[in-house]
């Protein structure tokens, strides 16, 4: 019976690595498209369009390093209980 277990138990260690191995194959088989398709087209898009979405470039003259935000007009309230 113990000749039985242990090679149950080789078995179930090779099917865990042989999940582990296709595991790691298949995301690495489709996050790699999903990044090139959805980061790069994006990036190429913004490119594109002149956006900048990481302003690197320091304007020295500027009293603050915060960007000026217009919200609009509303009431302080519908802000504060917009969640």
């Amino acid at each position: 019976m113990k000749k039985v277990y242990s090679i149950l138990k080789y078995f179930k260690s090779l099917f865990l690595r042989f999940g582990n191995v296709m595991k790691n194959v298949g995301n690495l088989v489709l996050l790699i498209p999903v990044y090139f398709l959805g980061v790069g087209s994006s990036s190429i898009l913004a490119r594109i369009m002149g956006r900048n979405f990481l302003v690197l470039k320091s304007d020295d003259d500027a009293q603050s390093l915060w960007n000026e935000c217009d919200i609009g007009g509303g009431a302080r309230e519908e802000y504060y209980r917009q969640f």
